[in-house]
């Protein structure tokens, strides 16, 4: 019988994220848009589309930030479209830069839209936090 050699897993790489790897995004950030978290992307068409207007009645900045408090108060709360939102952030993982308190968005992007790591591999680089918190098991 023939024995299989198998790929180690990838838990300790600095680009792994919860089964997923940051290398092309580390490398090339913000260089793949279908990446981008879509709860993110809704919220920012929404402030785009409220500038335009603003603009459109020559508000000046106070007026239209107190509109803006309005407006973004209707609109539908972050993980409201995405089958994948989860709101469990864990804390003690995750800095405060999450946007959407989602579990998987990391720098505006979404990590479960990333490649799925295969394992150890040639652009492995040994990290000695990524375990932690990149599988947060808290």
């Amino acid at each position: 019988m023939a024995a299989q050699v198998q790929k180690l897993p990838g838990v300790h790489c600095a680009y792994y994220q919860q089964g997923h790897c940051l290398f092309e995004e580390h490398m090339n950030p913000g260089d793949h848009a279908e990446w981008t978290c879509s709860e993110i992307t809704r919220f920012l068409q929404a402030y785009d589309e409220f500038i335009d207007r603003a603009d459109r009645f020559s508000l000046n900045d106070e007026q239209a930030a107190r509109l803006w408090e309005s407006h973004e108060a209707d609109l539908p709360p972050a993980g409201t479209l995405c089958p994948e939102f989860c709101p469990d952030v864990c804390k003690q993982c995750v800095d405060d830069g999450s946007l959407t308190d989602c579990r998987y968005e990391l720098n505006l992007i979404c990590i479960l839209k990333l490649p799925v790591c295969t394992g150890v591999c040639r652009r492995y680089k040994h990290s000695q936090t990524s375990g932690a918190a990149s599988g947060c098991s808290h």
